[in-house]
């Protein structure tokens, strides 16, 4: 099944809302649905409830470490209504990624974005995208507000695929292009790095209910060059 515009911009929204992972794909998902890409409104925020202090401290201390963590790779999935998207990749904050997506089981797209250029990997022939997304994917590099974020609890040790790390549970609320979007979060910290290791977030987002889950490897010998375009 072929995402409507509309569906892909709610999972657009609902992984905006998302804490760790830039969201850049989506923004190109959502340019490859529409005529012309619509820039992405600044959201406003919506205080929450109480916390554990040292439970918050905690998982703010995480994810500003993760901003500076260095490269990184990742493997996440979105799924709203009844589409999802598949997602892999290699991340340098701030400006340089190297994306493998689909939406809902269809074919795999490939992307390296470097800064403002955009190229896309199409039957064995990289291209340059002529498409201005500078506002976008500076909107979509998700970025803290520490007033989005409330109810921190520390759930206590866990697992994440052989690392021990320590999960946390947290509400995030914000609102997004006038939709108020709360998400129930979980987040794994690595024990001896004290960097996320993975998320699960639960949400809905103007009615539309999406659960996200990403994982994340560090791996400071990650490159991302630009493809020699035909």
């Amino acid at each position: 099944m072929k995402p409507t515009n509309v569906s892909i911009k709610r999972i657009a929204a609902s992984h905006k809302s998302r804490i760790l992972f830039p969201g850049l794909i989506f923004a190109l998902l959502m340019a490859a649905c529409s005529p012309t890409p619509a820039p992405s409104p600044a959201p406003g925020t919506t205080p929450g409830g109480s916390s554990s202090g040292d439970a918050r401290a905690a998982v703010l201390q995480a994810i500003q470490a993760h901003l500076a963590a260095g490269p990184y790779r990742v493997t996440a999935s979105t799924t709203a209504g009844e589409n999802t998207i598949a997602m892999h990749g290699e991340v340098i904050l701030p400006d340089k990624f190297h994306l493998f997506s689909s939406v809902s089981g269809g074919p795999e797209r490939e992307y390296i974005i470097i800064g403002p250029a955009i190229y896309a990997h199409v039957n064995g022939v990289w291209s340059s995208l002529q498409l201005d997304l500078s506002g976008m994917v500076a909107n979509f590099i998700d970025r803290l507000d520490p007033t989005t974020i409330s109810d921190v609890v520390r759930v206590g040790p866990e697992d994440v695929n052989g690392t021990p790390a320590i999960a946390y549970t947290f509400t995030y609320t914000n609102t997004i292009d006038g939709a108020l979007i709360t998400n129930q979060d979980k987040l794994w910290v690595g024990m001896e790095s004290g960097l996320p290791v993975k998320q699960a977030v639960d949400g809905d987002s103007d009615g539309t209910a999406y659960h996200s889950e990403q994982v994340i490897e560090y791996d400071s010998t990650i490159t991302i060059e630009a493809p020699v375009v035909s």
